[in-house]
């Protein structure tokens, strides 16, 4: 049972799957029937979600997101925690909102029964990662918790806002892309190069420059979507951006009409920084409820400063101004509670990432698939450590 459960949910399989009969005849394992293995993925799921729930014990951060399948729109909530020395980025839900209810009072009320589903108090949740939408920055404000905008998002609103003003070159191009994109266009196109005709995507800045062929050092957005880089990370970048692009400081600077927690945000930074002692009384009063213990250590060896010194590499913008950031000395290592404000992520990629996962399962043939089904494939998936043969034999005892 353990590999047909491995097999469904590692191949973005639904669950007729396991009873075709050509899946039978060209498999060695025993058959199963659909609804059993229905039963046994809800069982590991109750299994992980135990898990999940006895391991958020202490202060907690959500990342949350929206997108839409096959029109329905479906909500992604991820917990952040510290535990056993690491930072634990679980999937908690991905479900469909209501029909007909757009107000701010569904979401909110949506991560607050999920915090109460997982058995976690609201008073735990440090603050919220997302969009810097309006819709987010009033969901933050009701639960009454810090936003952490998303850096991904914002580098996005900028770079749209900073081509805006070459807007008649960019539609110039992207008609002659869809010129040469037709097929008689495109066969003598490709008599000169192998290359084919971009259009630009109206939601991602990237398309648009590759469409114009104009790669510039702007495009350090490829470092936001590293696992490793933290607020600090992220404000060094975007100080450097808007120094050479003073246009986008509209967006990018830290005290932006788009920041919901600016105060919080500048805080974190420093805290990361090891700027403790710089804190403002307004500052502090930001995080004071953070505050549980603290300690200083060297954050790198001598022989680890004359290595970076030493790189002599061609960098990119973004690695060249990360790793002149990281060349200094001591930083603070801090108890639980303060290494998650270190370790948060700035961006919600990890949603993004999720909702693109999720398609290749609610495909356009699969539009029929029950919410709670695929609701069981995708947490089982992302939150693949979570379980292994030993829980699915648990499943099978209870049974």
């Amino acid at each position: 049972m353990f590999q047909w459960i491995e097999w469904v949910v590692a191949r973005n399989m639904s669950l007729s799957e396991v009873d075709d009969p050509l899946t039978r005849i060209m498999s060695k394992l025993k058959p199963v029937c659909s609804k059993t293995l229905k039963v046994y993925l809800a069982m590991v799921a109750e299994a992980v979600e135990a898990t999940i729930s006895a391991e958020m014990s202490g202060p907690f951060v959500i990342m949350f997101d929206a997108s839409t399948f096959i029109l329905e729109n479906y909500v992604a909530l991820f917990a952040m925690y510290w535990h056993d020395g690491k930072l634990k980025q679980t999937l908690l839900v991905i479900a469909p909102m209501e029909e007909g209810d757009l107000t701010v009072q569904s979401p909110c009320l949506f991560i607050q029964r999920t915090i109460e589903f997982f058995h976690q108090s609201e008073t735990n949740l440090a603050f919220l990662i997302g969009d810097n939408c309006a819709t987010s920055r009033v969901i933050a404000t009701r639960l009454n918790v810090p936003l952490i905008g998303c850096a991904s998002h914002r580098f996005n609103l900028a770079v749209n806002s900073f081509l805006d003003n070459h807007k008649p070159e960019v539609d110039a191009v992207s008609t002659l892309m869809a010129a040469l994109r037709t097929i008689n266009n495109r066969a003598a196109l490709r008599e000169h190069t192998p290359l084919s005709p971009l259009r630009p995507n109206v939601t991602r800045w990237g398309s648009t420059f590759e469409m114009v062929a104009r790669y510039v050092r702007i495009r350090d957005n490829v470092k936001l979507q590293s696992e490793d880089l933290t607020l600090a990370d992220v404000r060094t970048l975007f100080n450097s951006v808007g120094q050479r692009f003073p246009s986008l400081k509209v967006k990018l600077s830290a005290p932006a009409s788009i920041v919901h927690s600016p105060t919080f945000e500048a805080t974190v930074v420093k805290v990361i920084n090891g700027e403790v002692a710089r804190l403002t009384t307004s500052e502090r009063r930001a995080v004071k409820r953070f505050e549980v213990s603290a300690a200083t250590t060297n954050a790198g060896s001598k022989r680890k400063q004359r290595d970076e010194e030493e790189k002599t590499l061609e960098e990119d913008f973004a690695s060249s101004v990360l790793r002149a950031k990281k060349v200094g000395g001591a930083k603070p290592a801090s108890s639980a509670y303060v290494k998650l404000l270190e370790k948060l992520p700035p961006t919600s990629n990890r949603c993004e990432r999720l909702f693109s996962q999720a398609k290749l399962v609610l495909t356009p043939q699969r539009a029929s698939m029950l919410p709670v089904n695929f609701e069981m494939l995708i947490f089982l998936r992302a939150n693949r450590g979570y379980w292994d043969v030993t829980t699915v034999q648990a499943a099978y005892q209870r049974m």
